[in-house]
Protein backbone atom coordinates (compact mmCIF):
# COMPACT_ATOMS: atom_id res chain seq x y z
CA UNK A 1 0.00 0.00 0.00
CA UNK A 2 1.19 3.49 -0.78
CA UNK A 3 0.76 6.28 1.55
CA UNK A 4 -1.35 9.05 0.22
CA UNK A 5 -0.35 12.92 0.64
CA UNK A 6 -2.78 13.05 2.90
CA UNK A 7 -5.99 11.24 4.93
CA UNK A 8 -8.97 12.44 7.36
CA UNK A 9 -10.27 9.79 8.83
CA UNK A 10 -13.06 9.96 11.88
CA UNK A 11 -12.54 7.32 14.39
CA UNK A 12 -15.07 3.91 13.89
CA UNK A 13 -17.63 3.60 16.50
CA UNK A 14 -17.31 1.54 19.06
CA UNK A 15 -16.64 0.52 22.59
CA UNK A 16 -14.15 3.02 23.96
CA UNK A 17 -11.13 1.12 24.70
CA UNK A 18 -12.13 -1.02 21.46
CA UNK A 19 -11.80 2.34 19.41
CA UNK A 20 -9.20 2.95 20.67
CA UNK A 21 -6.86 0.32 20.20
CA UNK A 22 -8.14 0.33 16.89
CA UNK A 23 -7.17 3.81 16.26
CA UNK A 24 -3.51 3.50 17.31
CA UNK A 25 -3.34 0.60 15.13
CA UNK A 26 -4.51 2.47 12.44
CA UNK A 27 -2.14 5.22 13.14
CA UNK A 28 0.57 2.66 13.83
CA UNK A 29 0.14 0.88 10.22
CA UNK A 30 0.18 4.49 8.62
CA UNK A 31 3.30 5.02 10.78
CA UNK A 32 5.36 2.37 9.61
CA UNK A 33 4.29 3.33 5.84
CA UNK A 34 6.07 6.56 6.39
CA UNK A 35 3.23 8.88 6.99
CA UNK A 36 3.74 11.49 9.81
CA UNK A 37 -0.01 11.45 12.00
CA UNK A 38 -1.35 13.72 13.21
CA UNK A 39 -4.27 13.15 16.00
CA UNK A 40 -7.35 14.59 17.05
CA UNK A 41 -9.51 12.65 19.13
CA UNK A 42 -11.93 12.07 22.14
CA UNK A 43 -9.88 8.96 23.24
CA UNK A 44 -7.36 10.00 26.23
CA UNK A 45 -5.54 6.86 25.49
CA UNK A 46 -4.68 8.43 21.76
CA UNK A 47 -3.99 12.04 23.18
CA UNK A 48 -1.27 10.45 25.21
CA UNK A 49 -0.09 8.46 22.25
CA UNK A 50 0.16 11.29 20.05
CA UNK A 51 2.05 13.34 22.92
CA UNK A 52 4.54 10.58 23.79
CA UNK A 53 5.63 8.83 19.88
CA UNK A 54 7.81 10.15 17.52
CA UNK A 55 5.93 10.59 14.13
CA UNK A 56 2.32 11.16 15.97
CA UNK A 57 1.41 14.49 16.99
CA UNK A 58 -2.08 16.17 18.39
CA UNK A 59 -4.15 17.91 16.50
CA UNK A 60 -7.43 19.38 17.08
CA UNK A 61 -10.07 20.13 14.73
CA UNK A 62 -11.96 23.74 15.36
CA UNK A 63 -15.23 23.77 16.15
CA UNK A 64 -17.80 26.86 15.93
CA UNK A 65 -20.27 26.68 19.21
CA UNK A 66 -22.30 29.46 18.46
CA UNK A 67 -23.46 28.32 14.93
CA UNK A 68 -22.36 24.33 15.69
CA UNK A 69 -20.25 23.71 12.34
CA UNK A 70 -16.77 22.98 12.33
CA UNK A 71 -14.44 25.82 11.44
CA UNK A 72 -12.75 23.88 9.02
CA UNK A 73 -8.71 25.09 10.93
CA UNK A 74 -6.68 23.29 12.59
CA UNK A 75 -4.48 23.88 15.74
CA UNK A 76 -1.47 21.06 15.48
CA UNK A 77 0.27 20.46 19.00
CA UNK A 78 -2.74 20.28 21.30
CA UNK A 79 -5.16 17.78 21.89
CA UNK A 80 -9.18 18.83 21.71
CA UNK A 81 -11.80 18.25 23.48
CA UNK A 82 -15.66 17.07 23.25
CA UNK A 83 -18.15 19.79 22.63
CA UNK A 84 -21.08 17.41 23.52
CA UNK A 85 -22.15 19.37 26.35
CA UNK A 86 -21.80 22.87 25.15
CA UNK A 87 -23.75 21.57 22.09
CA UNK A 88 -26.45 19.68 24.30
CA UNK A 89 -26.87 23.29 26.22
CA UNK A 90 -27.21 25.20 22.64
CA UNK A 91 -29.67 22.67 21.50
CA UNK A 92 -31.87 23.44 24.44
CA UNK A 93 -31.39 20.12 27.12
CA UNK A 94 -32.50 20.74 30.63
CA UNK A 95 -29.96 22.66 32.60
CA UNK A 96 -30.38 20.49 35.16
CA UNK A 97 -29.35 17.35 33.53
CA UNK A 98 -26.37 19.69 32.21
CA UNK A 99 -25.06 20.55 35.75
CA UNK A 100 -25.22 17.14 36.56
CA UNK A 101 -23.09 15.94 33.82
CA UNK A 102 -20.93 18.46 34.80
CA UNK A 103 -20.89 17.55 37.90
CA UNK A 104 -20.01 14.25 37.01
CA UNK A 105 -17.03 15.08 34.71
CA UNK A 106 -15.77 17.59 37.80
CA UNK A 107 -15.20 19.92 35.19
CA UNK A 108 -17.11 23.51 35.55
CA UNK A 109 -15.46 25.44 33.44
CA UNK A 110 -16.69 27.40 30.72
CA UNK A 111 -16.21 26.61 26.86
CA UNK A 112 -15.02 28.82 24.58
CA UNK A 113 -16.80 30.24 21.34
CA UNK A 114 -14.10 28.09 19.38
CA UNK A 115 -13.16 24.38 20.34
CA UNK A 116 -11.67 21.58 19.13
CA UNK A 117 -13.47 18.53 18.01
CA UNK A 118 -12.58 15.25 16.92
CA UNK A 119 -10.81 13.24 13.52
CA UNK A 120 -7.61 12.17 12.49
CA UNK A 121 -5.40 13.98 10.03
CA UNK A 122 -2.26 12.16 8.03
CA UNK A 123 0.00 13.77 6.07
CA UNK A 124 2.97 11.91 4.21
CA UNK A 125 6.16 13.52 5.15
Amino acid sequence: MSVPWWCLMSWVPAQTRQGAALAQSIVNFLRDKGATTFIATHYPELKLYAGQTPGATNASLLFDLDTLSPTYEMTIGLPGRSNAIAIARRLGLDETILADAMRLLGAEQPQSRIAAGPSTICAKR
